[in-house]
């Protein structure tokens, strides 16, 4: 999280915060994370808000529905060179080396563009707010079992400052758990 720190409020963007990167509970990028985005993205009003280029450090994201939605942007993938990152070609540029210092060169490159645009930025914010309210709402009615609804409770009690930690395996949980 140190890496994203400095970025985010450099350039104004979001941040989508794979489920993960742990970055979804990361107190100090409040500012910039959007955890619902796997729901804004599937909605037809939002899907012309895809982004014209990309940041992306780690592999590729968790949800299918986001790398389609992200299909065709610049994306720049920063790698530290341990694994391969880009399975399907898409990264127009690939940035290898230690990410700490490849994310402080990015910050400093940064510094003489303008700002982005901050209307863009509120937009992700205010979406991605009023779809953690409606999950929160459906979430406290919903009393039927439903995968969804445990990891919506397990957030509740599991903060950064837990002792405990969740292991979720297999492909569909941790899909479910991202959405």
């Amino acid at each position: 999280s140190s890496l994203v720190d400095g970025t985010a409020p450099t350039v104004g963007w979001p941040i989508l915060a794979d489920v993960l990167s742990n970055l979804r509970q990361d107190v100090g990028l409040q500012s910039a994370v959007v955890r619902c985005y796997e729901s804004l993205i599937r909605s037809e009003d939002f899907k012309s808000n895809r982004p014209d280029c990309i940041v992306r450090l780690g592999g590729v994201p968790t949800s299918k529905e986001l790398n389609s939605f992200c299909q065709g942007a610049q994306t720049f993938l920063l790698d530290d060179g341990h694994e391969w990152r880009d399975p399907d070609f898409r990264a127009s540029a690939m940035i290898f080396g230690d990410l700490e210092h490849s994310v402080s060169c990015l910050n400093r490159a940064l510094e003489s563009i303008p700002a982005a645009d901050p209307p863009w930025l509120k937009l992700w914010l205010q979406a991605d707010a009023e779809a953690e309210a409606k999950m929160e709402s459906l979430m406290e009615v919903m009393d039927e079992p439903f995968e969804g609804k445990l990891f919506y409770l397990l957030s509740k009690d599991l903060n950064p400052s837990s002792p405990f930690t969740v292991v979720v395996g297999s492909s569909m949980p941790v899909r479910d758990l991202d959405y």
